[in-house]
């Protein structure tokens, strides 16, 4: 009996420990590291402490972190820069799940690059999360000579410097759109900006900064980049359209299932409100001209401008021959209505007559007030209103031609 004890003791003892090895490995969290971009304003940011980056500060990409937070993930984060994305990132993983955050495009390019044959990694895009424009932040003074004389402009571009895997796809891009401009390669956002601020004139300095219009009204609206007192010396061009469509996604690296807990954040209300706030502010009547200016909204538009227009024509067709009529119908019965005075008047006192013949000859209420000593040129222009109501005219051409039938001038 008590060597039974001591057994069912020693099983339940095992049970419990298999037990506890089972909560306690439930709850240690996955680990991933979380690669972002260092100087995507509004998109990722640094946080920075006494001048040195400490981790991942505001934006799109903080509201990720803290979600994957809550849900048990361990995150280390990582600072990315414009030429340790994409296959350095993802090699320096050695096969860990890791995110890459920030002002990502998606291309077709990129995505067949981040899944390598030999499967020393795998990374897949998430759902897109923005779209945006390619544009220029671009000097005021130089608005004129961006589209008359391009050749002449300095714009510069983010390009990774030594043999990078990936082309640079602003700098391919503009060399298209604008061939004869001067491009200028840049290491940072932060050299694009000092060299934006720099007088015109000096050597170095930048007409325009090409990149996603979201990131150029990041910058266009941080005082910390573009000061207040010179933001409006700046213009982001072209005002609507761009030079291309950007989608912004998220990578996920040797991860399924964090990939479907990326693209169910995504859905999430606040993180849809989180992207709509990267869009750059539009009044109402700036949003219609946006939604005209694509174009399968254009059609509609001409269509239903068209309608408009025809309703608009055949109203005003409607109006004038009702006024016609009416005028038809004022001549016709004055005409029918027995003359209190001479016909050869035709109702006209003596004074309406003078003031009927000058008006009749182009001379002007003012010049005739003094011509005739009535008073001032209100009181001509009361004889003039009696003087059509009473002739069945209604201008100085038909005056003259009623008083010349009537042989009255």
């Amino acid at each position: 009996m008590g060597q039974y004890r001591t057994l069912k003791l020693g099983v339940l003892g095992v049970m419990m420990l298999g037990s506890s090895v089972t909560v306690n490995s439930a709850v240690v969290p996955e680990k991933v590291v979380f690669g972002y971009s260092m100087d995507g304003w509004p998109v990722s940011s640094s946080h920075w402490v006494q001048g040195e980056t400490a981790g991942i500060g505001a934006g799109f990409c903080a509201d990720l972190w803290d979600y994957l937070e809550e849900n048990g993930y361990s995150l280390d984060w990582k600072e990315l820069r414009f030429d340790t994305r994409f296959v350095a990132f993802a090699e320096g993983l050695h096969g860990r799940a890791g995110i890459e955050c920030g002002p990502t495009s998606r291309t077709p390019e990129r995505e067949a690059l981040l899944q390598p044959a030999d499967g020393r990694f795998k990374g897949v895009f998430s759902q897109p999360f923005a779209v945006t424009p390619t544009k220029l932040l671009l000097r005021n003074t130089k608005l004129e000579t961006f589209y008359t004389n391009p050749a002449s402009i300095r714009i510069g571009v983010l390009q990774a410097s030594g043999d990078v895997s990936l082309p640079v796809t602003t700098t391919s891009l503009l060399a298209k759109v604008f061939p004869t401009a001067q491009i200028k390669p840049l290491a940072s956002r932060k050299e694009a900006v000092e060299r934006l601020l720099e007088p015109v004139e000096a050597e170095s300095a930048l007409d325009a900064y090409a990149s996603d219009e979201i990131l150029l009204n990041g910058i266009l609206m941080n005082p910390a980049e573009i000061p207040q007192e010179v933001r409006d010396q700046y213009t982001i061009e072209p005002p609507f359209g761009g030079f291309s469509r950007e989608e912004y996604a998220i990578i996920v690296y040797n991860n399924p299932a964090l990939l479907e807990k990326v693209n169910v954040w995504l859905t999430l209300p606040t993180s849809l409100a989180a992207a709509a706030n990267l869009q750059p502010e539009m009044d109402t009547f700036t949003r219609l001209l946006v939604w005209l200016n694509r174009t399968d909204h254009l059609v509609k538009a001409r269509l239903s401008l068209t309608v408009i227009a025809l309703l608009g024509a055949i109203s005003i067709l409607l109006f004038m021959g009702r006024s016609r009529l009416r005028v038809k119908s004022l001549r016709a019965q004055t005409s029918e209505e027995p003359s209190a005075v001479p016909a050869e008047t035709n109702t006209l006192t003596p004074q309406q007559l003078r003031v009927a013949r000058l008006w009749a000859n182009g001379h002007q209420a003012g010049v005739i007030a003094k011509m005739l000593d009535i008073g001032s040129s209100r009181t001509v222009e009361s004889h003039v209103r009696t003087i059509y109501q009473k002739t069945a005219t209604t201008n100085r051409t038909e005056l003259l031609k009623n008083l010349q039938e009537r042989d009255l001038l």
